[in-house]
C-alpha cells in the first residue's frame, strides 16, 4: 500500500511519499495548498503536479493537513485528491491536529504552533478536545512571528528600543516608516509582512529590551491560550512546532519557566512525527 503524507501552509507544501513498509520513496515540495482561499482550478493545479511527480506511482491513501482545512472546505479536496489521483483513502485535516500528531504522537499532550501565526489544542492522542481560539494578529495570535514583529515594529517607531537596534535595523533594512504603514495598512498579506522582521529581531536580542519583548509575548501566549486548558492538562508538558519557537526556542524556555510551565517538544518539521504516527496508528 503506498502512502502520500502532507504538510500544507499558504506558500508551500511539504510531501512523503511512503511505501507498504513506512519507508520514504520521495519527498518533495510544491506550492501551497489552502482550501479556504484558493478556488477550485488552483486546488486541482496543485494536486495534478503531484500527480506528475509521482509520474505512474498508484497512491491508495493521502493523509493531508493544511491550513484552512475547516469542515466545510474539505469537501472538495478529498474530491480533488480522489479524481486526480484515483485513490479513494483520502483524510484531509487541520494543521493544528497534524502538530498535536507530530508532537504527541498517540499520546494525550498540549500542542503549539509558533509561525507567522499561533495556535495551541488540548489533544487526547487522536482529536483535538480544546481549542483557544487564536483570532489573528489583531485580536490574539499571542507569540506569532505577526505579532512580535508587530510589537517590534511599533516600539522601533516609537523610540522605545535603544540606538543599537536603529542602527541594526537600518543597515538590514530599507524600509521608511511610510514604507512600513503602507505595508501595514494597505497590503493583502500584513501579517506575513509583520513576521518578515522576525530574522532582525533574532539579530537584536543581545539587547535586554529586544529580548524581554519576545520573552514577554511567549508568556503572553501561554497565559492566554495555553493556561486554559487547566486542570485537565495541568502538569502536562507543552510542547510546540513552528520556525518562531525554534528559532526563538531559549527564549521560549526562559518564558516556560516564568509561567511555571514545562517544556515539551519544540520541532521545526511535522512530517517525520505524522509518518510515524501513521505507522503505528
Amino acid at each position: 500500500m503506498i502512502r502520500l503524507i502532507a504538510d500544507a501552509g499558504a506558500t508551500k507544501t511539504k510531501w512523503a511519499l511512503m511505501d507498504s513498509g513506512w519507508e520514504a520513496m520521495d519527498m518533495f515540495r510544491t506550492d501551497g495548498l489552502n482550501p479556504a482561499v484558493m478556488p477550485g482550478s488552483e486546488i486541482e493545479s496543485v494536486v495534478r503536479d503531484v500527480a506528475l511527480r509521482l509520474e505512474r506511482i498508484r497512491v491508495d491513501e493521502v493523509f493531508f493537513y493544511g491550513a484552512g482545512c475547516l469542515d466545510q472546505f474539505k469537501e472538495p479536496l478529498v474530491e480533488t485528491f480522489r479524481s486526480v489521483l484515483g485513490c479513494e483513502g483520502v483524510e484531509v485535516c487541520s494543521d493544528m491536529l497534524g502538530a498535536a500528531r507530530a508532537l504527541c504522537g498517540h499520546e494525550a499532550g498540549i500542542a503549539c504552533i509558533l509561525g507567522t501565526g499561533s495556535n495551541s489544542c488540548l489533544y487526547d492522542g487522536t482529536a483535538i478536545v480544546e481549542n483557544v481560539a487564536p483570532l489573528g494578529y489583531i485580536l490574539g495570535d499571542e507569540g506569532s512571528g505577526a505579532v512580535i514583529g508587530r510589537r517590534f515594529l511599533g516600539d522601533l517607531l516609537k523610540g522605545q528600543l535603544p540606538q543599537t537596534v536603529g542602527r541594526i535595523f537600518r543597515e538590514r533594512c530599507g524600509h521608511s516608516r511610510e514604507d512600513i504603514i503602507r505595508s501595514v495598512y494597505r497590503s493583502t498579506a500584513p501579517s506575513r509582512f509583520l513576521a518578515s522582521f522576525m530574522p532582525i529581531v533574532r539579530e537584536c536580542l543581545c539587547e535586554p529590551a529586544v529580548e524581554d519583548l519576545v520573552v514577554d509575548e511567549f508568556c503572553r501566549f501561554l497565559r492566554r491560550n495555553v493556561a486554559a486548558y487547566n486542570p485537565a492538562a495541568d502538569n502536562m508538558p507543552v510542547n510546540f512546532m513552528g520556525s518562531v519557537a525554534c528559532h526563538f526556542r531559549p527564549q521560549l524556555l526562559r518564558a516556560l519557566g516564568c509561567c511555571g510551565m514545562t517544556a515539551g517538544r519544540i520541532i521545526d518539521d511535522p512530517i517525520p512525527g505524522l509518518i510515524e504516527y501513521h505507522k503505528r496508528k
